[in-house]
């Protein structure tokens, strides 16, 4: 049998809300290192990221991850010796707390 209904428990930590993403993005060149930062809106707190590239001939992550509160760094060094052009877009998840 189900027993009688206890206390209300006290308030929950806030929540977030204001999801939204942040894009940046660095074109084509032969530059061989390629850093790009996404920062969130303001009140923005990042919470995730990632990124995306045209770089078919391989390459090294040299970071990939928040560079502050509000922001996602990224970086890459190309494998291939030569000049090939290719692009990085690195894009923040945001959000925003709860008052």
């Amino acid at each position: 049998p189900q027993g009688p209904m206890g206390p209300t428990g006290a308030q929950g930590a806030p929540g977030v809300s204001g999801y939204a993403t942040a894009v940046a993005s660095l074109g084509q060149n032969t530059t061989s290192t390629k850093t790009v930062t996404a920062t969130c809106a303001a009140g923005g707190s990042v919470v995730g990221g990632g990124f995306a590239t045209n770089l078919t001939s391989g390459g090294y992550v040299l970071q990939n991850g928040p560079a502050s509160a509000s922001s996602w760094t990224v970086s890459l060094r190309e494998a291939q010796t030569g000049t090939p052009n290719w692009t990085l877009t690195v894009t923040a998840i945001c959000v925003t707390a709860l008052p």
